[in-house]
């Protein structure tokens, strides 16, 4: 019982003659060219550690980011204030208005000066040796605002307003000085 033999396989068409301009297919799968490099065998065991870059001072960057924002509404108003002074001046038919062409120069000018402290906030927020050079420029802060708030209550505008805008410097100043006592 066990010789039993298949049947022979039947016989193959013999291949159409290769056309010459047809291209002979490439044998799949393809390989690789001899020029790739050859893969890793491992990967390293460990990676040498990464410098450790200094913390920033989180208080100084926030507030500096505050005061390009406050810096930035600053001299928007300040254009206001431009605008205003001169319709005021056409309508009146007088060009002195005394305390609002004061109070719209020191619009301009405190705008100025919070953009600059606010931007030197920004890219010393995490560098201690800069925290003398911020502190400094935050008691410039406390000052600007407390003019700021005079000529707002001699203008007749609210004092809660300015006391708000006093708050962005003493916390300025507040994170200068805690950068200077934790600096090395």
């Amino acid at each position: 019982m066990s010789n039993y033999t298949p049947p022979p396989y039947p016989p193959q068409p013999a291949q159409p003659p290769m056309d010459p301009n047809q291209v002979p297919l490439a044998p799949y799968p393809p390989q690789a060219p001899a020029s790739y490099p050859p893969a890793m065998a491992a990967y390293p065991a460990s990676y040498p550690p990464a410098p450790a870059t200094p913390q920033r001072n989180t208080l100084i960057f926030v507030v500096s980011i505050l005061l390009i924002i406050g810096g930035a509404f600053d001299l928007i108003a300040g254009f206001g204030l431009v605008a205003t002074v001169a319709a005021v001046a056409a309508y009146a038919g007088t060009s002195s208005l005394g305390l609002v062409a004061v109070d719209m120069v020191f619009v301009f000018i405190a705008g100025i000066f919070l953009l600059i402290v606010g931007v030197i906030g920004v890219r010393n927020a995490a560098r201690s040796d800069k925290a003398d050079l911020l502190f400094k420029l935050g008691i410039g802060l406390v000052v600007v605002s407390l003019i700021s708030l005079i000529l707002a209550i001699a203008a007749g505008a609210s004092a809660f307003s300015g006391v708000v805008g006093f708050l962005l410097p003493i916390l300025f100043v507040v994170g200068a000085n805690n950068m200077k006592k934790q600096g090395v």
